[in-house]
């Protein structure tokens, strides 16, 4: 006589998170996006200031999943078009200040 092995129990088939850094993913991607963006944008101030912290705020999120190298690039070039910004909003009052600008006061 051949014993019949006990029946299995029913499984749930919910999928499991391997790792849970993929969900972060989309972070790195946009701030690299930004990044780029960022770089173009520079020129204009508020443009630049808004695209700038916001490469910087999605850059910080995505250097913990798996695009760390994309968030990092990302976050180096938002870093450098808010300094460009920066520069370019100072030299514009200076230029401004000393009648060297677009409109005359």
């Amino acid at each position: 006589m051949s014993e019949t092995p006990p029946p299995v129990p029913p499984m749930d088939y919910l999928p499991m998170d391997p790792n849970p850094k993929d969900k972060l993913n989309w972070a790195g991607i946009t701030a690299l996006i930004l990044g780029c963006v960022n770089i173009l944008s520079w020129c204009l101030p508020p443009c630049g200031c808004l695209l700038g912290i916001a490469g910087i705020v999605f850059g910080a999120i995505g250097l913990k999943s798996n695009k760390r190298g994309m968030a990092m690039a990302g976050l180096i070039m938002s870093i450098i078009s808010i300094l460009l910004t920066i520069a370019n909003a100072i030299a514009g009052i200076y230029m401004q200040q000393h009648g060297m600008g677009i409109w005359k006061p």
